[in-house]
């Protein structure tokens, strides 16, 4: 599997537009977890690898509830992370 910023970009920008669902998001960053358990899971570029790390493994859990229907974290708040922490590298 590879990992890039135009990936990291692609799944960040489907769950703020709604296209992507939180459950949705969460199995990709469980497969991103997964793949680098595999040792499958390359990174490109190979210099941003913690911050492409972080930026997957952000979105695993992501769909958690406290609540029926109730999620712990917001689609805003996905967006702010996104904003701030990675928006500027997917560019």
């Amino acid at each position: 599997m590879l990992l890039n910023w135009k990936t990291v970009s692609e799944i960040y920008e489907s769950v703020i537009s709604g296209s992507c669902s939180l459950e949705d998001a969460d199995r990709w960053g469980y497969s991103v977890m997964n793949a680098n358990d595999l040792g499958s899971l390359e990174f490109e570029p190979a210099k941003d690898k913690a911050d492409l790390w972080e930026a997957a493994i952000f979105l695993f859990g992501i769909d958690l509830q406290y609540a029926p229907g109730e999620y712990l974290h917001s689609v805003e708040q996905v967006s702010q992370a996104y904003e701030q922490r990675w928006k500027s590298r997917s560019a």
